[in-house]
């Protein structure tokens, strides 16, 4: 017969019962914490990418105002060759009807001497006899008169009258009807000034 051999040791004490607790908790944590990161990792780019909301109001209404804008400055009409032509907005509005060209005595490109000094609406009435046409205004009248000097040397009717507008900075602007034969200054007003104007007949 073979003789078994049996080697029995001292069962575990307490402290290492515990420890090896302590190490199989310690190591789920460690689990937990390295599926989090990996989870955070795989998480921020999809986050980040993410288009974040608008709060703010639609941008067509703007859109619709500046092509309308743009539109309107179609409008106005750049012939004569001189420096203030290059200016992005205009001061002079033609009527687009096609007329034949005017007699070049009385044509608002022939050319003129200019010195001037006064009143906007003086600058108008002198070069609307000038050409051989009728002027009038139309909007509200600022209470204090808009002043323009203007000097120049054989320049067109059209120049005197944009350099003259230019330097009102933007309170009126003009119309030229070439078939009726009209120039209309419009005050940019957008109502009625308490003051009355000066030469008001009102006043």
């Amino acid at each position: 017969m073979e003789e078994q051999t049996t080697v029995q040791g001292d069962p575990p004490s307490r402290e290492h019962f515990i420890f090896h607790k302590t190490i199989t908790a310690l190591r789920a944590v460690e689990g937990m914490i390295m599926r989090f990161i990996l989870m955070m990792v795989l998480l921020l780019p999809t986050a980040c990418c993410r288009p974040v909301p608008s709060q703010g109001r639609s941008v067509l209404p703007l859109i619709d105002t500046v092509n309308q804008r743009v539109r309107r400055q179609k409008s106005f009409v750049y012939l004569d060759p001189s420096a203030f032509n290059k200016r992005p907005f205009g001061v002079i509005e033609q009527s687009a009807v096609p007329v034949a060209r005017d007699a070049l005595k009385t044509s608002i490109y022939a050319p003129f001497q200019a010195n001037f000094q006064g009143t906007v609406e003086a600058l108008l009435a002198a070069v609307a006899s000038r050409t051989g046409y009728r002027w009038r205004f139309e909007g509200s009248r600022p209470a204090a008169p808009i002043l323009v000097s203007v000097n120049r040397d054989r320049a067109s009717a059209y120049a005197i009258l944009e350099e003259g507008l230019l330097q009102a900075q933007g309170l009126v602007t003009l119309r030229i009807d070439r078939a009726g034969r009209w120039m209309t200054l419009h005050y940019n007003r957008r109502r009625r000034h308490l003051l009355t104007h000066l030469d008001d007949p009102r006043f």
